[in-house]
């Protein structure tokens, strides 16, 4: 990885090469979706490859899980379920997963497919990173990663 010198992560030195501003760059959505659904304002995504010990699931379903609903992998929601706690499961392909994600207000993730597509959609987000991972982590406004580090989640409204 030599030739990210000091860049954060391969987008970065994408761009970079492509003597683009990452800071700009990184900040513009780069896909849409028409029609998105705005059934839930919060979507929450837990892969069960991806997990980051230091975040609290429980913390986040216990605040927002009435106004929250589940979006990935029927097996990865029934480990949810099993493991945190009951919410909607928004069973969907890939095209109404973005819909979906394209309605909600928060999205709440770890790395993933869902996150990736909340990432291009520039959607307000939280995402558990992996440690010692950057790969999914792109710093922006808007988009909170949890490391190590103990994150403060947003008060309910003020994401409605």
């Amino acid at each position: 990885r030599d030739h990210c010198k000091d860049t954060r992560n391969l987008v970065d030195a994408h761009l970079s090469t492509m003597g683009r501003n990452t800071s700009i760059e990184r900040s513009k959505p780069w896909i849409t979706v028409s029609d998105p659904f705005s059934f839930f304002p919060i979507l929450i995504s837990k892969s069960t490859r991806y997990n980051n010990p230091y975040f609290n699931w429980k913390n986040v379903h216990n605040k927002y899980k009435d106004h929250m609903a589940f979006v990935g992998l029927k097996e990865e929601y029934l480990e949810y379920e099993k493991t945190i706690g009951k919410l909607t499961f928004l069973e969907c392909n890939i095209l109404e997963l973005a819909q979906f994600i394209g309605g909600c207000k928060l999205f709440i993730s770890n790395c993933g497919l869902p996150h990736a597509i909340a990432e291009s959609m520039k959607k307000t987000l939280i995402l558990a990173a992996q440690i010692g991972d950057n790969g999914c982590d792109f710093p922006r406004l808007g988009a909170i990663t949890q490391h190590k580090v103990f994150i403060e989640l947003p008060e309910l409204e003020d994401i409605l």
